[in-house]
């Protein structure tokens, strides 16, 4: 199965785990078409898909619009908010994430920029006709709605309602995010450019 809903933090007591995660209920994906209908998950938050190549997609796009994006805000936020120890005179601290909501336009519009390339980048890697039956849709401009609102969603409606922090998106290390997420849609936009 893939998960998708963000874990700010967890601590393990000697009477159970705590979990403090955003308002959203989630999704969960079965990665195995193969199981049929009768799954163990509220048919609200689990999403049955009806090949390996749709559950692969499903894979993708969390980690290109919910996972790529929220590593978009966190260098976004570092590149707004962060000073070197030199000038702030202190070690090391927290950054909490910009949300949409609040960012300047001229922020917003480079959020929606990212978004937009990385939709392009999935639609082009998974194919039109695929996505066209999978979403039940028959254009492509209908394609490229949905996927941008499902993006649109993640962006104002769950990061918006969670405060989370650059050093847990980036816990994997700033070098290896860049280089794992932002790094392929920048490489992908170039060979497209002019």
């Amino acid at each position: 199965c893939m998960v998708d809903r963000i874990c700010g933090s967890r601590s393990v007591k000697e009477g159970g785990v705590e979990v403090v995660a955003e308002p959203w209920t989630g999704s969960i994906v079965v990665l195995e078409p193969e199981l049929g209908t009768r799954v163990p998950f509220c048919p609200s938050v689990v999403t049955l898909p009806s090949s390996m190549a749709e559950a692969e997609y499903l894979t993708e796009r969390k980690f290109t619009l919910v996972n790529g994006m929220h590593t978009v805000l966190a260098f976004m936020t570092l590149q707004k908010q962060y000073e070197p120890p030199s000038v702030r005179g202190r070690g090391q601290e927290e950054y909490q994430l910009l949300k949409f909501d609040q960012m300047s336009r001229r922020e917003q519009r480079m959020c929606e920029a990212w978004r937009a390339a990385r939709a392009a980048e999935l639609m082009a890697d998974v194919g039109m006709p695929n996505l066209m039956k999978w979403h039940g849709v028959s254009s492509e401009k209908e394609v490229w709605d949905v996927l941008l609102d499902f993006a649109d969603h993640v962006l104002q409606s769950r990061f918006a309602k969670v405060d989370d922090i650059v050093s847990r998106v980036l816990g994997g290390g700033v070098e290896n995010r860049w280089r794992t997420r932002l790094q392929p849609t920048e490489k992908w936009m170039s060979t497209r450019a002019g």
